[in-house]
């Protein structure tokens, strides 16, 4: 695990202290009402974000087969899978803000944290994305 990884995984539970912090246990004004099937879209783009940065993610490693920077590649990879699975964490915060029930918010982080366990950069998954990097085999000629 990396320092990067391990910072966006502890900012979560500070994000939920934010919010609730801001919804009656400090000197704010009172949330707004919320709106519904906000978290629901929220949960949608944050995932789907994700999903996507994941699949984009792997085709840009395997479009580098071959050439230089192959570590700073998957640096990014990894790196990019981070920020997609942070966000849903942020859109729990704005949830929060926005006057949504806990639980909702709460469904938020819990998903930031599922997709930031899913993108961690264990040994076998840099060696996967290091693998995908490396150039590809050649061709077998046929006999």
């Amino acid at each position: 695990m990396s320092i990067v990884h391990i910072a966006m995984l502890a900012a979560i539970p500070l994000y939920g202290g934010v919010v609730w912090l801001a919804r009656g246990h400090a000197p704010f004004p009172p949330a707004p009402e919320a709106r519904p099937h906000l978290v629901g879209i929220l949960l949608s783009i944050g995932v789907s974000e994700w999903i996507a940065a994941t699949v984009v993610g792997r085709m840009l490693l395997k479009a580098g087969r071959g050439r230089r920077g192959a570590a700073q590649r998957v640096r990014r990879f990894f790196l990019i899978r981070f920020a997609a699975a942070e966000a849903i964490a942020v859109f729990g915060l704005f949830a929060g803000f926005s006057g949504c029930p806990g639980r909702d918010c709460a469904l938020l982080f819990a998903a930031s944290a599922l997709a930031l366990a899913a993108s961690t950069p264990t040994a076998s998954a840099w060696r996967q994305a290091t693998l995908d990097t490396a150039p590809a085999p050649p061709p077998r000629s046929g006999s």
